[in-house]
């Protein structure tokens, strides 16, 4: 050991300053171990993606601060407490709202808020306060070949069934396979557009009063199924059918916009539109994945939370998600909750115009569900559980 005369000279100097020199180093730590536990929406084309553009766009702004993303499915648990911001079907903002996960968003703190489609951001507000921020949309299109007139002119599923009715293996439809929430939601899907009108109360019947003239267009869409539809489980990781249908398969296919990712460049060689599920009008109807902040997050963190729902949401940051990062590649062709987001695709991807005269229709409807959700999908499973094997052998 050194003694105080055998000291190196500024030695004593460096140990009066040290503990000045730990303090400053343990408030950086502090400020770089800050963090804000994310969970983003896992039902998307490239997840990855997603978390690694919206990583970046967050660390130009805030790199003292660490985003931890974890895994987290709505549909089959509530968010936990520590869980920061989260992104989610709008299907349950009122049963997370009504158990108090949801801090209310100001709205000065919400950038370019006249950007959102009016539908989409009105999903996020109860009673004229706003709980979540939209990102993303997401609807049903029926998919035909550009040369297929007959098709290009469909209007409803009885047209449809004309069309195609029980056909030939390979000239059906191509049709996702429903699990126990879809096909519920299918129903809904039915009954709103049969009744000419969509409502949050909407409550399942028990099995034995169901709408007949609904189960009858939900079996009408299964004959039509094509054996290509159950030959694998999109969940499998198999080919997707939009891959499938894109390689020949099938007369036409039902699928999310972002369905034409899988399709190689052939979604040019097609034409896409909603589909009415009864004989009357198409109510266009719409999902929203949305996000928001932990009602119970810690003060020192609640702001960085609300400008991380501007990051997630915003156009700078969708853009760079859906654009490919090769120009040879199709983009994701998800549909943002802006329209500008679509104005600027558009340019180099031209059925991006397209898809923006559907969702920016004034009379789309967002499906939300009160009081509560997770109940009124809990029951809607609990009906239509018995008939899914009919479904996966269609």
């Amino acid at each position: 050991m050194f003694s105080e005369k055998t000291r190196p000279r500024g030695t004593k100097r460096y140990w009066m300053i040290l503990p000045v020199l730990l303090a400053a180093l343990l408030l950086c730590a502090a400020k770089r171990e800050t963090e804000l536990t994310v969970a983003l929406f896992p039902y998307v084309p490239d997840e990855a993606r997603f978390q690694q553009k919206i990583e970046a766009a967050w660390n130009e702004l805030h790199p003292e601060v660490e985003l931890n993303f974890v895994s987290w499915d709505c549909y089959l648990e509530d968010p936990a407490e520590d869980l920061d911001v989260f992104v989610y079907d709008a299907i349950y903002l009122h049963d997370f709202l009504e158990k108090g996960y949801l801090l209310p968003i100001p709205e000065e703190s919400i950038r370019d808020i006249d950007d959102f489609f009016p539908s989409a951001l009105s999903a996020c507000r109860s009673d004229g306060i706003t709980y979540a921020l939209p990102q993303l949309l997401c609807t049903n299109l029926l998919y035909a070949w550009e040369g297929d007139t007959e098709l290009r002119d469909v209007k409803n599923v009885y047209e449809l069934y004309e069309l195609i009715g029980e056909a030939d293996s390979g000239a059906g439809l191509l049709v996702p396979l429903p699990d126990a929430v879809t096909l519920p939601l299918w129903y809904l899907e039915v009954k709103t557009d049969l009744d000419q009108s969509y409502s949050e109360t909407f409550v399942y019947p028990d099995g034995e009063d169901l709408d007949p003239k609904a189960m009858e267009i939900l079996n009408m869409i299964q004959e039509m199924a094509d054996d290509a539809s159950a030959a694998a489980s999109d969940g499998a990781r198999q080919t997707p059918r939009s891959a499938r249908f894109a390689d020949g398969c099938g007369r036409a296919f039902i699928g999310y916009s972002e369905d034409m990712y899988n399709m190689g460049g052939k979604e040019e060689k097609m034409v896409f539109h909603r589909l009415s599920l009864s004989e009357g009008d198409d109510i266009p109807m719409m999902y929203a994945d949305i996000a928001s902040v932990n009602a119970k997050i810690s003060d020192d963190k609640r702001e960085y939370a609300l400008e991380l729902l501007n990051v997630l949401t915003g156009r700078e940051t969708l853009k760079a998600i859906f654009s490919p990062s090769d120009k040879d590649q199709s983009p994701q062709y998800l549909l943002g909750a802006r329209a500008s987001i679509f104005d600027e695709l558009a340019e180099d991807y031209p059925i991006y115009g397209r898809l923006k005269t559907l969702v920016s229709d004034p009379a789309c409807r967002i499906i939300t569900l009160r009081p509560s959700g997770r109940d009124i999908i809990a029951k809607g499973v609990e009906v239509f559980s018995p008939l899914l094997p009919a479904w996966q052998a269609a």
